[in-house]
């Protein structure tokens, strides 16, 4: 009996003990998930304050954690009458662990979608505008598109571009493996005062190439044209020094930057 007595209060110990173990344990994870939180909060604060107190029209960009304290999280940025950040850690064993940081700085735009829910790599664009930061969301393919090359001579060294303006193309490429919706995108030379062309609805394959001529024509998955004669030069990319094409998202935000030099 006696035997049996101090078993059953060994047994009782070890629960309490393994009770009062996991306790502890759920303590300390739910403090590391609010510390994770609020220094996230603190990090993005800090990169809003220095881009606010940066030259207007400056651009920067933030890279989102994938995850925090390895779990998913949600992200808001307060606007209109409320000032601050509140990251909320989810999935943790409290529940939600949340954290924050304060500041007076106007934000006069922020993506609905700022929680990181996909786990990948997000980027946000912070652009300092006259009346106040302006917060996007970096497009998912922004680092999918380059250019391969220009040609800017059509038809030869002896032929005037204007003459055969189909010639004087861009190659694009995708280099991931998925489709990118290029719908809003823009394509600008960077030494004409023209308009931009346009993708209107334009999907591109993943890892294809896509040319865009400078002429008319029927357009395709695998050819655009930008249809310049309407300008007083038709053609597009300087065969003299060189020239720089700047491909920007539905946002207006640069996603590529790529100069050419001609050879005297």
């Amino acid at each position: 009996m006696t035997w049996s007595m101090s078993r059953l209060g060994v047994m009782i110990a070890v629960v309490v003990i393994l009770l009062m173990l996991f306790t502890v344990y759920r303590y300390v994870s739910c403090v590391n998930a609010s510390d994770s939180a609020n220094k996230a909060a603190e990090d993005m604060r800090f990169a809003l304050v220095s881009a606010y107190s940066s030259p207007v029209g400056l651009e920067s960009e933030y890279s989102l954690p994938a995850r925090i304290e390895n779990r998913p999280y949600n992200l808001t940025i307060f606007g209109a009458g409320k000032k601050g950040l509140l990251v909320n850690v989810l999935g943790t064993r409290c529940g939600v662990s949340p954290g924050g940081a304060l500041f007076n700085i106007p934000i006069v735009s922020y993506p609905k979608n700022a929680k990181n829910q996909t786990e990948e790599n997000v980027t946000l664009v912070i652009q300092n505008t006259r009346a106040g930061l302006r917060i996007i969301k970096k497009d998912d393919c922004s680092e999918c598109i380059i250019v391969e090359n220009i040609h800017y001579d059509a038809g030869g060294p002896h032929v005037e571009d204007k003459l055969d303006l189909n010639d004087e193309y861009v190659i694009f490429r995708n280099l991931c493996k998925k489709t990118c919706d290029l719908s809003g995108w823009t394509v600008k030379d960077g030494m004409e005062k023209r308009e931009p062309y346009v993708l209107s609805g334009y999907v591109m394959a993943s890892v294809g190439t896509t040319i865009l001529h400078s002429g008319p024509g029927i357009e395709s998955q695998e050819h655009l044209y930008w249809d310049s004669r309407q300008n007083p030069n038709p053609a597009i990319w300087n065969n003299i020094g060189g020239d720089t094409l700047y491909l920007r998202d539905a946002n207006g935000i640069i996603c590529v930057e790529y100069s050419y030099t001609v050879p005297k």
